[in-house]
């Protein structure tokens, strides 16, 4: 839902505001650069009303640039000479300025959690993070050249053909950016996020359509065929049989019913602030609990959290917990020193860990949730 928004954005403002750009494009691309870094360097919060978060995350999820870039390469896809052709190649340079400076946004906000593990824990990422920041770096390094060389100024000063040969580079570009949203959409689609499959047919969609498109187009020149309907037909095969594999790949596992009660916990549970609730730093010396194995369920970062808890004797003698959260960093950070420091005091008024602490207060209301059907009297 979010790519498509972008990509209606995208292109009202390719198509309407061309001439604008091409005339004046230096206070596009600044105005650009001020707006996608105060995006990035705003704080996350939660307490955001849903309409702001969402207009925010257009620039700090990259769904925008992205939505840019799809407008980029799909310029070369269409015919020669078609409506689209004119109406865009002739800001198609400016465009991918602008897109450029909305992306380098985005890794700045996300390089600030992710490229910091990657570069002092990289052994802590999961690898389709580790392989999905590996891949961005790469993208960096061809998206700023190719961005510098975008510059009118400087492209006159480069032999024409000189200058498309380095620009085919594009091309890795568009299939890496591909690439690092499929090494981390496919997993939570599989999961069953909300969204997250829905999402990884769009952009596969848009990717391969454009990428057959292309072949199409430039075996068409080249080629001059007799017989294009037939290669046409093999061309919208291929784009048929790759799709169905792909949301074969990506098609969710039995694990719906933990997508739901993230759902349903979204709805209604008031997410926290730094400061741990009442509820959740209850203590339970004075109560008497039952012997047993309990299951408690919580909302953590962004998915549901559960806790096994073991009683015998009155006393907690054993945790386990697990969470469905999209981003496992935070729950592994916190759960083993939550856990033992619940084990200790023998309740749950202990602190969160600095940096995890959703997925820290989702721990101890998870136990918490346990505890009452052990016989610890709800608030």
């Amino acid at each position: 839902m979010l790519f498509i928004f972008s990509l209606i954005i995208a292109s009202i403002f390719a198509l309407t505001a061309k001439s604008t750009i091409k005339r004046h494009p230096y206070p596009w691309y600044i105005g650009a650069l001020v707006l996608t870094l105060f995006v990035s360097l705003f704080p996350f919060s939660r307490n955001l009303p849903e309409a702001v978060t969402f207009l925010l995350d257009l620039f700090r999820r990259g769904a925008l640039s992205c939505a840019l870039w799809c407008i980029v390469m799909w310029t070369g896809a269409f015919s020669n000479g078609s409506w689209l052709i004119k109406r865009l190649m002739p800001v198609r340079g400016e465009l991918s300025i602008f897109a450029a400076m909305l992306t380098l946004g985005h890794n700045i906000g996300y390089g600030r959690t992710y490229f910091v593990r990657f570069f002092t824990d990289a052994s802590a990422l999961p690898a389709n993070q580790f392989a999905a920041c590996i891949i961005t770096i790469i993208l960096l390094i061809i998206m700023i050249p190719l961005t510098i060389l975008s510059f009118p100024k400087i492209r006159k000063r480069m032999k024409a053909k000189k200058w498309k040969q380095i620009q085919r580079f594009a091309y890795l570009f568009y299939a890496l950016l591909y690439l690092h949203i499929m090494l981390l959409f496919i997993p939570l689609a599989k999961d069953g996020k909300d969204g997250y499959y829905f999402s990884v047919i769009v952009y596969t969609a848009i990717f391969l359509g454009y990428a057959i498109c292309r072949i199409r187009k430039w075996y068409f020149l080249k080629k001059k065929p007799e017989h294009r309907r037939e290669f046409t037909s093999i061309c919208f095969g291929l784009f048929l049989a790759v799709m169905v594999i792909i949301c074969a790949v990506s098609s969710p596992k039995d694990t719906i019913a933990d997508g739901n009660l993230n759902a349903e916990m979204t709805k209604n549970t008031t997410i926290e602030s730094e400061i741990v609730s009442t509820e959740v730093s209850q203590s339970f010396d004075d109560t008497t609990l039952t012997d047993g194995v309990y299951e408690g369920k919580a909302y953590g970062y962004d998915g549901a959290v559960k806790a096994t808890v073991t009683i015998k004797d009155g006393k907690i003698t054993d945790i386990s917990c697990s969470s469905a959260e999209s981003d496992l960093w935070y729950f592994d950070k916190c759960k083993d020193k939550v856990v033992s420091e619940i084990l200790e005091a023998q309740n749950t008024n202990v602190d969160a860990v600095s940096g995890a602490t959703y997925s820290s207060n989702g721990i101890k209301k998870a136990v918490l949730d346990a505890l009452k059907q052990a016989g610890f009297p709800a608030n």
